[in-house]
């Protein structure tokens, strides 16, 4: 016999001889469960870095005894909760299998991390006034670059190459904001140092 609700069964058999006398026995009890993994997280998208919820939704017929969490087919976690900080491109898949004291179950999800990529470099970062400082972007995904060069306005192009020159004595602090279909993200440069030297003969 096939058991298909939830519940406590007590099955049992009359036996009837050639006279009719007739005898009831019983089997041993028999206890059917029910569990429905379900999970919900925050979103299925992100930018890097972010961080994701992953929330226990299961429906049990008793308490859960255990939770395992594996993302990327590592594990994750073994509490009811669990979250994780993205901080790399690609699709990353989520798995929660759940168990009560009669059965198990699995289920799965995926998040997709998006974000643009950059390698950065800027030179010469030290030198006197009028300073001419190369900013160059490479191995990147990235479809828009807001430049700020630590002064002035910030110039938006599609160059991965600028040059800039700093006019007056100070440290600047320039980055760059890279942007891909989805995200954006600021990176940082080397900072620039502007200084001054006056010759003078007596």
């Amino acid at each position: 016999h096939i058991y298909t609700s939830s519940g406590t069964y007590i099955p049992s058999v009359i036996l009837r001889d050639a006279s009719g006398c007739e005898i009831l026995y019983s089997f041993n009890t028999i206890h059917i469960g029910s569990l429905d993994a379900q999970l919900y997280v925050d979103t299925n998208y992100v930018c890097k870095p972010e961080t994701v919820n992953f929330i226990d939704s299961s429906n049990s017929s008793s308490p859960i005894t255990n939770w395992q969490w594996n993302l990327n087919s590592a594990p994750l976690a073994t509490t009811q909760n669990a979250s994780n900080t993205f901080i790399t491109n690609g699709s990353n898949p989520i798995e929660l299998i759940v168990t009560n004291a009669f059965c198990s179950d699995t289920i799965n999800d995926s998040i997709i991390v998006n974000g643009a990529t950059a390698t950065i470099d800027n030179s010469p970062t030290i030198g006197c006034i009028d300073l001419e400082t190369n900013f160059n972007i490479s191995n990147s995904n990235s479809q828009e670059q807001i430049w700020n060069f630590g002064e002035g306005v910030p110039i938006t192009n599609t160059q991965d190459t600028m040059t800039y020159t700093y006019t007056s004595i100070g440290t600047y602090y320039p980055t760059v904001v890279i942007r891909d279909a989805h995200c954006l993200d600021t990176l940082i440069f080397d900072s620039v140092q502007v200084g001054s030297l006056q010759a003078e003969i007596y």
